[in-house]
């Protein structure tokens, strides 16, 4: 249904510039949406609770069916006809990763170019409401340290506390969207421009309306689309509470962290990017824009990564492992497991010293219990293993092929489509497409792709008895 409604909005861009064979196609779509979440809606609802088991089928499931039915436009259009590429680019936009099979945007209508841009920000707020109101009911990976979770024995996503939580992320969400269009309309883009990056920044998505990204821009929009996705990485719920006490962000230790995380490694990429012995504002610009836009896993742009360093290649692909605050749309492994994961390490070595000590492990004020600690290792274990299964495969899949991808660029391709980040290095750099990837190679993406949006542990459940037998 929401999906639907998006569609209506590109359907009237389209119709506004008069691209009369884009809009048959936006309505074919429109009627299909409509029609299949009419049937859905009339045979799949019961007055019943959600169980657990239930909550992570519909979390593991809801990004791949979505994904499959946004890429019908696109397969509609003459212009990503193959079903690989259109379900590669769908996918890509549901899981805000913003990795494309277009070395030009501008080759899609406006439409389409809006419809592409409304897919990142509905898979943002997606991203939000199950980050904040559902993954931590399911437990996974430590989240519900980050967030009120309801009682996990007796879940139900259908109360009206849960309904007004949602009513609350999306009035935030929505707030910031607006805030960013009229921010980006007044320091020089188009209002289409800036309807578009505004859904794609605030949703950590990374598509762009130009092939260049926010390069195409100047310095001042480079400025404002670097203070959104510093706001886009921040949680949803401390936005909800910060707005009305701000204090609260200073209070909140993945705050901090995230601050802390982002400074170091922004000196440090502003360190490497000087290449003549004059550091100045651009490159103070273009380091802090490359953290932000990487650790946020948002993607957009202000150079060709292969034009960087070596060091800043190091630096840039450690961060693609890193993920903003839990409660964002980002991806990536998020800061607050980064945090624990440094709190377990201290942990450890403090009881070699001392065996029969006992210690309490806070992240900020929060006891951390054991179980939680024990969830963030195992997310952190899978995240890594999975990573490390992706690279082998994407290699083994374009091996030998027209397109093959070097072992940098596979190893960065799959970090990169894990965290829902985008731009990769070596072959596949930021000023390059997927499309010269081979077909089995985009599919094994889009696949990461979907895991890393949904926090691995849901996806990965689909394939256990467990989880549908009785």
């Amino acid at each position: 249904m929401v999906m639907s409604a998006a569609m209506i909005g590109a359907l009237a861009v389209s119709v506004a510039d008069r691209e009369m064979d884009t809009a048959q196609i936006l309505a074919i779509s429109l009627l299909v949406y409509a029609l299949s979440s009419f049937a859905l809606w009339k045979v799949g609802i019961h007055p019943r609770p959600m169980s657990i088991k239930e909550g992570f089928a519909a979390v593991g499931v809801s990004w791949g069916i979505a994904s499959i039915f946004g890429a019908l436009p696109y397969v509609l259009s003459p212009t990503i006809r193959n079903p690989v590429d259109a379900f590669f680019e769908s996918v890509s936009g549901f899981t805000t990763t913003g990795a494309t099979v277009l070395s030009d945007p501008r080759v899609l209508d406006s439409g389409l170019l809006f419809w592409r841009s409304a897919t990142q920000w509905l898979g943002g707020l997606a991203a939000v409401v199950v980050a904040v109101s559902v993954l931590p009911v399911l437990g996974i990976g430590g989240v519900q340290l980050q967030e009120v979770a309801a009682t996990r024995a007796t879940p139900n996503f259908l109360t009206g506390r849960f309904l007004k939580r949602i009513l609350y992320l999306l009035v935030t969400y929505g707030i910031f969207t607006i805030v960013g269009i009229l921010l980006l309309a007044a320091f020089g883009m188009t209002p289409f421009q800036a309807v578009n990056h505004a859904m794609t920044t605030i949703s950590t998505g990374g598509f762009s309306t130009e092939p260049d990204s926010i390069g195409a821009f100047g310095p001042k929009i480079q400025w404002v689309v670097l203070a959104l996705m510093f706001t886009a990485g921040i949680s949803c719920s401390l936005h909800s509470r910060g707005l009305r006490k701000p204090r609260s962000y200073i209070r909140s230790a993945e705050f901090r962290l995230y601050v802390l995380i982002i400074g170091i490694a922004s000196g440090l990429v502003f360190l490497g990017l000087d290449e003549t012995g004059r550091r100045g504002i651009t490159e103070l610009r273009k380091g802090i824009f490359t953290v932000v836009s990487v650790f946020t896993t948002t993607g957009h742009t202000v150079s060709d990564s292969n034009s960087w360093k070596p060091v800043i290649q190091v630096l840039v692909f450690i961060l693609l492992f890193g993920g903003a605050m839990a409660g964002s749309a980002t991806g990536g492994i998020k800061t607050f497991r980064i945090g624990i994961l440094a709190k377990s390490a201290g942990s450890e070595l403090r009881r070699l010293v001392r065996p029969r000590g006992t210690f309490v492990m806070r992240f900020g004020k929060t006891k951390v219990e054991e179980h939680v600690v024990r969830s963030v290792q195992s997310f952190f274990l899978f995240y890594v293993l999975i990573f490390a299964l992706g690279t082998v495969l994407l290699a083994f899949a374009t091996a030998g092929q027209a397109g093959a991808v070097d072992l940098v660029g596979s190893s960065s391709a799959v970090a990169s489509a894990l965290g829902n980040v985008g731009p990769a290095l070596g072959d596949l750099g930021s000023a390059a497409s997927f499309a010269a990837v081979p077909a089995a190679g985009r599919l094994i993406l889009s696949l990461v792709m979907l895991i890393g949006r949904v926090e691995i542990f849901p996806v990965l459940l689909l394939f256990t008895r467990e989880l549908w037998h009785r």
